[in-house]
């Protein structure tokens, strides 16, 4: 870990790496302490995790692997920590809108590799916020 909270792009690549079963199992984990970290810990890990993610050392399609991998957890995550990953992902990367708009292009270009139950629960939350946030 960075002293941020957040994951270095080496541990990202060997995330990428791991066999899909044991980066769903590794990344499900790291998620899971995110939700239960304070406010600002959270922020700044999710912003570190996302920043690690888009780092020139991480290949496109490894970037694409850990991507499709974190939007299937968040899909499968109950509707209420759905929304509070979500809402701390934008809260984290409302001063970096580079950062945001690769991340949300990358998850994009993956939604059709995430399992349709856990796509349409992403998809729904993220509509739900974005509609909050426009008014």
């Amino acid at each position: 870990m960075t002293t941020d909270g957040g994951m270095s792009p080496d541990m990202m690549n060997e995330i990428a790496g791991m066999p899909e079963t044991m980066r769903k199992q590794m990344m499900k984990g790291r998620l899971e302490q995110l939700l239960v970290l304070p406010d600002e810990s959270r922020l700044a890990a999710i912003r570190g995790m996302i920043t690690a993610i888009h780092d020139s050392k991480v290949k496109e399609g490894d970037r694409e692997k850990l991507v499709a991998t974190r939007t299937e957890i968040i899909g499968e995550f109950s509707e209420d920590r759905r929304r509070n990953m979500m809402m701390s992902r934008m809260q984290a990367l409302q001063d970096q809108p580079d950062l945001n708009k690769a991340d949300m292009e990358v998850t994009e270009k993956v939604m059709p590799q995430v399992a349709a139950e856990a796509r349409s629960a992403f998809m729904e939350t993220m509509t739900a916020l974005q509609k909050m946030s426009s008014n």
